[in-house]
């Protein structure tokens, strides 16, 4: 039996130390939208529990799940951008960093 399966041969890429640069600087602006949204969601959720009339309850439950939504697509574009960096470079360490401003 013969697989049709088309093969995609690995793809090196080399990328100047600008560009890496920005894609640090990409990735963690998308870690922070990211702890934002985060914290959005977690206050829609607080105050959709809060909430006494069921549409009151309904408009904070949406926005609850259109900020978890938002928070996943940053989420994900961080892993992309993950690919670009070794293992233990994580953007946790590009914030304390910029925290600490160094």
């Amino acid at each position: 039996m013969i697989d049709n399966t088309p093969v995609i041969p690995t793809l090196d890429l080399i990328v100047s130390v600008e560009t890496v640069k920005q894609i640090r600087a990409l990735r963690l602006w998308h870690w922070k939208e990211l702890i934002n949204l985060r914290k959005k969601q977690e206050n829609f959720e607080w105050r959709a529990n809060e909430c006494r009339d069921v549409y009151s309850k309904a408009v904070h439950d949406k926005l609850a799940k259109d900020s978890k939504d938002c928070a996943n697509f940053h989420l994900n574009a961080v892993q992309a951008l993950n690919e670009f960096f070794p293992l233990g470079d994580y953007v946790d360490n590009d914030l304390s960093k910029e925290i600490r401003g160094v």
